[in-house]
């Protein structure tokens, strides 16, 4: 699916895109898994909400601990040939 120019030029509007889309994909996953354990109804216990801290975190913390390692700007970029760049080791 792709999206309007609009949309991921703002950080805000695609945020809220992808927090709709992580949202859906739990919906349709619930959707899909629930019925073979609860076979009378929907049950929503707080672990199913607590879910989302917990997946969110350590992808989070994968991603910091990932991002230490990289240059936040491009190397070798001819924009940034007066400018000094770090680079971590």
């Amino acid at each position: 699916c792709l999206l309007q120019r609009t949309v991921t030029r703002r950080m805000k509007w695609l945020a809220a895109v992808a927090v709709f889309v992580m949202l859906m994909e739990w919906v349709d996953l619930y959707w899909i898994i629930s019925p073979a354990f609860f076979p009378h109804g929907p049950v929503l216990s707080w672990m199913d909400l607590t879910l989302f801290i917990g997946v969110g975190g350590v992808w989070v913390s994968w991603f910091v601990w990932q991002l230490k390692g990289r240059p936040l700007l491009p190397l070798h970029d001819p924009r940034f040939k007066n400018e000094v760049i770090a680079v971590a080791h």
